[in-house]
């Protein structure tokens, strides 16, 4: 079922899109620097954050963890299925 290249194929996917949902918080953001009284010195950071590509991304993450979630649970209730399709089988044929 999962071969190598299928991984593979799947994780580099994955992070893809992954990439793709953060990405306009990152472009759409200039860089600059900016005094940290946390850190008590000179940091580069995002200047300028646009909330509504902020919020588009939020929306992005938390839509995909859902999915996610979702796919597990489809993901396991098949693997409990077959598995216990095979455990009768394997009952049935040693009697």
């Amino acid at each position: 079922m999962l071969t190598p290249g299928r991984s593979l194929a799947v994780i580099v996917s994955i992070f893809l899109s992954m990439f793709a949902a953060f990405s306009p918080v990152f472009f759409d953001s200039p860089l600059g620097w900016k005094f940290s009284p946390k850190r008590n010195r000179t940091i580069i950071m995002q200047i300028g954050v646009d909330y509504e590509a902020e919020q588009i991304t939020f929306g992005i993450s938390s839509g995909t963890g859902y999915v996610t979630f979702f796919v597990v649970i489809l993901c396991t209730y098949i693997l409990i299925t077959n598995l216990r399709k095979k455990a009768k089988w394997r009952e049935g044929v040693t009697g």
